[in-house]
């Protein structure tokens, strides 16, 4: 059950705020950012206060929400800042209030809120959960979760924002397909080879009607595609195809390799002639058509 208790401000010194390392949704903190927003604190104090929660009965808290604001004052070498303390369900451990937080300020990317709904999963919430508690609609959590079903060499792009929350889904079913073929769809939308025969860029909305025609339509020419998947009616080298077999100058060749495999080969021949069977019964010879 979420936390009943109401949140209190007050100020607190900021050597009793402690920060769990890889909480806070959002990945990255900007070192010239938290840099700007120390000058800032320097000259007109911290305005927003941090939201904490209790961490034990010795007055110290443990940060939710405002870690830039809080490296910042650190670097300002703030002494007591204000703080919102806000009580904390078990289950989540304060990351739900976290992620509405961030998401309230719209600077979580969609790969951010996705990994912060997987944790809040990991912690005993179901889809439903997530939604009520964030306050966003499980249609939202479902599209955010199925970015952490692509490869991972694509969660940078989705982060960023080049490739759009829309074309996960599409991507999703192709790496049900084969893991090497998002990433080959990604690359014809992004880049594509505009001196292939028959060009015409594709687009993203090219990609959530049919995914495999971005794969394999026009353009492509099976260049681009993973070692173990094949396009119908391109070239390949024959190499592709051929088994990596040992080369010839690596064989033996000496006369007396050469005889002692003549050698086993004629004891498996007579092995196999005395294991024959052999029928008692005399072989009637054919018929002559009654002639005699």
């Amino acid at each position: 059950m979420p936390s009943t208790t109401q949140p209190v401000q007050r100020t607190v010194a900021l050597s009793a705020i402690h920060v769990d390392e890889g909480f806070n949704p959002r990945d990255d903190a900007q070192r010239a950012e938290i840099t700007g927003l120390a000058e800032s604190i320097r000259t007109h104090g911290l305005i927003a206060p941090l939201v904490v929660t209790p961490l034990d009965a010795n007055g110290e808290y443990r940060l939710i929400d405002g870690e830039r604001r809080y490296r910042a004052c650190v670097e300002a070498a703030v002494v007591e800042v204000p703080v919102i303390v806000n009580g904390a369900d078990e289950a989540t451990a304060a990351l739900d209030v976290a992620l509405v937080a961030n998401m309230a300020r719209v600077d979580l990317s969609p790969l951010e809120q996705a990994k912060a709904f997987a944790r809040l999963i990991d912690r005993g919430l179901t889809r439903k959960g997530v939604a009520e508690r964030v306050g966003v609609s499980q249609k939202l959590v479902r599209e955010r979760l199925a970015i952490l079903d692509l490869p991972e060499d694509l969660h940078a792009q989705v982060g960023d924002g080049a490739i759009p929350p829309g074309a996960v889904r599409s991507l999703v079913e192709l790496a049900k397909i084969h893991p090497g073929l998002p990433a080959v769809a990604v690359s014809r939308i992004l880049d594509p080879d505009k001196d292939a025969y028959g060009y015409e860029p594709w687009t993203w909305a090219d990609l959530a009607e049919v995914p495999l025609a971005v794969v394999v339509g026009h353009g492509g020419g099976g260049q681009g595609l993973p070692d173990d998947v094949y396009q119908s009616g391109a070239s390949y080298p024959m190499a592709r195809f051929c088994c990596r077999r040992r080369p010839l100058a690596s064989w033996p060749s000496s006369p007396s390799w050469r005889a002692a495999r003549s050698g086993r080969m004629r004891s498996v021949s007579s092995a196999a002639t005395s294991t024959r069977p052999r029928s008692s019964a005399r072989r009637t010879p054919p018929s002559q058509g009654g002639r005699r």
